[in-house]
């Protein structure tokens, strides 16, 4: 059925004219597994693609629509309940395990690196996000706060409060949580 704001190619435009490979692969990939796939099993299904390239193609093509964290689809394509189950259960790996808990904290070392410090913002490991709640840590020695996004698993201001500690990109800094006061402490890795 054809509605009257709908637009149709004619003739048809076959996407191979249009996409660029790695879009293709993804396109192609994402198709035959129902239409949508977590970002773990286009990585593992194509391991040819850097996170770089992969993280491109998905956050940057008008192809693919973001359905949840880590969860991919073919814009404009029916949605496959199944499809759209197994990619959900399948964000972040198989069975990932929340980070131990050590005498309150939760921790996790971070590499700064050019995207990062230009980007100003971390994401959050998924093994740390159950640990988490949405809003302001204090950072030790900072009168303004991080900020954590639940949404986008992002902590917001950290990056700039690292490179006035003197981190820099190549760098390792140990972040250590005390959850109960959401108090984040930096540290040389």
């Amino acid at each position: 059925m054809i509605q009257s704001d709908d637009f149709l190619a004619d003739p048809m435009i076959p996407v191979e004219d249009v996409l660029s490979d790695s879009e293709l692969e993804i396109y192609n990939l994402m198709l035959s597994a129902g239409g949508a796939m977590s970002r773990y099993e286009i990585a593992q299904a194509k391991n040819v693609f850097s996170n770089v390239m992969l993280s491109m193609n998905l956050d940057n093509s008008s192809i693919f629509t973001k359905l949840d964290v880590g969860v991919f689809a073919l814009r404009g394509r029916p949605l496959n309940i199944a499809s759209i189950q197994r990619a959900m259960e399948s964000v972040g790996g198989p069975s990932v395990k929340p980070a131990e808990i050590i005498d309150g904290y939760v921790s996790f070392p971070l590499t700064l690196t050019e995207y990062l410090v230009r980007n100003k913002f971390i994401e959050a490991p998924v093994r740390v996000v159950p640990h988490l709640e949405e809003g302001d840590y204090v950072v030790n020695g900072f009168d303004a706060p991080a900020r954590f996004s639940m949404k986008f698993r992002r902590f917001y201001h950290l990056i700039q409060k690292m490179i006035s500690l003197g981190y820099g990109i190549g760098d390792t800094v140990m972040i250590q949580i005390l959850i109960s006061d959401k108090k984040i402490t930096l540290s040389k890795y």
